[in-house]
């Protein structure tokens, strides 16, 4: 069972008469629709509290992904400034002429479709959100050298505290190793030096890059 929190996508865009968005889900694993709401309308999901248009249950998602195209806006733009009000840091506003932006939290709809499987598969796997999933090609390879960076700054060339970081644990996670196993090879780390598992990092990181 899936613990974490849900994702809202809001996209009303039709191709030949076919959401989209419809398409987008299709494609997802079964763990991964889970995590996602889809809708194509805000009648359901939205409500207006006095002059102000707001989300309903907005303790329950994480993120909220709207379609905000400028020919044909989902929202008028008062409703957006209510929304990015109630919502601080969790929009995320995409559309066909959008450019990829993390600090505007704006994404190109190209960009975002084709990126968003890979952005939950590794959310799933090391269990929280990694928005900068959306933002970068190829973001498995980037995250797993941040990783491996991170080890080799907090190990101090120790072994012990090299596998005792988060980061160690998370660079496992991407290559879907189990508890199990998992301890198996922290055990097998103990008993060599910090240079044998420092390559072995090394050749690991090049193996989900696809360099090696």
């Amino acid at each position: 069972m899936n613990i974490m929190e849900k994702l809202l996508f809001i996209d009303d865009k039709k191709i030949d008469g076919v959401c989209t968005g419809h398409k987008l889900m299709a494609s997802l694993d079964a763990d991964q629709r889970e995590l996602v709401v889809f809708i194509h309308s805000t009648e359901d999901y939205f409500r207006k509290s006095g002059e102000k248009f707001k989300l309903r249950r907005p303790k329950r998602y994480k993120f909220v992904f709207v379609h905000d195209s400028f020919d044909e806006p989902m929202l008028e733009s008062g409703d957006i400034k209510n929304l990015e009000e109630q919502l601080a840091g969790k929009l995320i506003y995409f559309s066909g002429t959008k450019k990829d932006d993390i600090k505007k939290r704006t994404l190109c709809r190209e960009s975002l479709y084709e990126r968003f499987k890979g952005f939950l598969d590794i959310s799933i796997k090391v269990g929280s959100y990694k928005i900068d999933a959306l933002f970068r090609n190829n973001y498995r390879c980037w995250y797993a050298r941040d990783l491996l960076n991170a080890i080799r700054f907090h190990s101090g060339e120790l072994v012990e505290k090299a596998i005792s970081t988060s980061e160690f644990q998370d660079l496992y996670k991407i290559k879907n190793y189990n508890p199990a196993q998992f301890e198996r090879i922290k055990n097998n780390f103990r008993s060599n030096n910090y240079e044998h598992l420092d390559k072995a990092l090394d050749d690991l990181v090049d193996e989900i890059c696809g360099t090696r």
